[in-house]
């Protein structure tokens, strides 16, 4: 190799390793962005932060702690926003992944958000060879982002499933109506290494949105965005009360536990049968919506967010009314 090979094999090194840098650099602004909204400090994220985590999804970029938490995130903000009524949206392969050939009866279910629009115009969709027309039901995860055009991009709860009813080609293009079967997110795993998880927990669980919001105000505890943000994952989340006896027909837990904690008595409520498990193991989970246990607690009383860990959190029985009244004007 000449002198000159060996200076341009440096110099394509060196950029290479430059745009490496720049394009990391990007993606954690991209992951940032999310977690910053789905605090409350910062507006809705852009179709590139979506897509950044779409990435990851795919399996197109490494599962990393701060990947998982703004993945948890932006299933927050989705949850905050579903659909109010049963609407219209339109798939691409420029902004999905639409697999070819699609014929009727076929079942396709992403495992990343699914990126759609809402009434598109002609123009928009000349050059797509295959577009498919979705039928999205009420109560869906849903969030326009920020650089929406004119309110026309959604993106949708990722795991999202939908069936094929017609398949027709005219003028060059496949035209797909389908409607949506089920909106029932994978799990996610993360790597083993995952540093951000409590010693406590099987590191074979990831941390729900939940628990990561409590996470986070323990450890800025004066922050009233990620207060705002706890509040906003616990009604969106599945939380689990103590019960002496199973229960099996959705029905309330028998009883309620009752702690103190800074002078104030609150109900016990956990993230996951894990949580309850470590904190007294004979009794049973009860599985509640979030809204409905906020909303069940007597108003004189607080809550507390698994009692007994490093990752205990008190949502003061004022702080509880406040969040029920905004809640009550939307």
């Amino acid at each position: 190799m000449t002198m000159n090979d060996a200076e341009a094999a440096a110099a394509e090194e060196f950029d290479e390793r430059e745009a490496a840098a720049d394009s990391a650099a990007a993606t954690a602004r991209h992951f940032a962005n999310i977690s910053s909204a789905a605090g409350g400090t910062s507006g809705k994220p852009t179709l590139e932060d979506v897509e950044a985590v779409n990435a990851v999804l795919r399996s197109e970029a490494a599962l990393t702690a701060d990947a998982a938490m703004a993945i948890l995130d932006l299933d927050v903000l989705l949850q905050r926003t579903p659909t109010d009524s049963k609407i219209a949206m339109t798939l691409t392969e420029s902004l999905s992944r639409i697999p070819a050939e699609l014929a009727v009866g076929d079942r396709v279910r992403s495992l990343a958000f699914t990126v759609a629009m809402r009434s598109p115009s002609r123009s928009l969709l000349e050059s797509e060879l295959q577009v498919v027309n979705i039928v999205v039901p009420e109560g869906t995860p849903a969030m326009s982002p920020a650089d929406a055009t004119n309110g026309t991009h959604l993106v949708l709860g990722r795991g999202i499933e939908w069936e094929v009813v017609r398949v027709e080609s005219r003028d060059g293009q496949t035209k797909v109506t389908a409607t949506v079967v089920d909106v029932t997110a994978a799990p996610v795993t993360l790597p083993d290494d995952a540093a951000f998880l409590d010693a406590e927990v099987m590191p074979a669980r990831l941390p729900n949105a939940l628990e990561l919001a409590c996470k986070a105000l323990t450890n800025d505890p004066g922050s009233g965005s990620l207060a705002r943000s706890l509040f906003w994952a616990f009604a969106a989340s599945e939380v689990f009360l103590p019960s002496p006896t199973p229960v099996f027909d959705g029905s309330d837990p028998t009883g309620q536990v009752r702690l103190s904690l800074n002078g104030e008595t609150c109900v016990a409520v956990f993230t996951h049968p894990d949580r309850l498990e470590a904190f007294q193991d004979d009794m049973h989970p009860v599985p509640v919506d979030g809204l409905r246990a906020l909303r069940s607690v007597p108003s004189e009383l607080g809550l507390i967010v698994n009692p007994g860990s490093d990752r205990t959190v008190l949502l003061r029985a004022a702080a509880v009314t406040a969040f029920l009244e905004v809640i009550a004007e939307l």
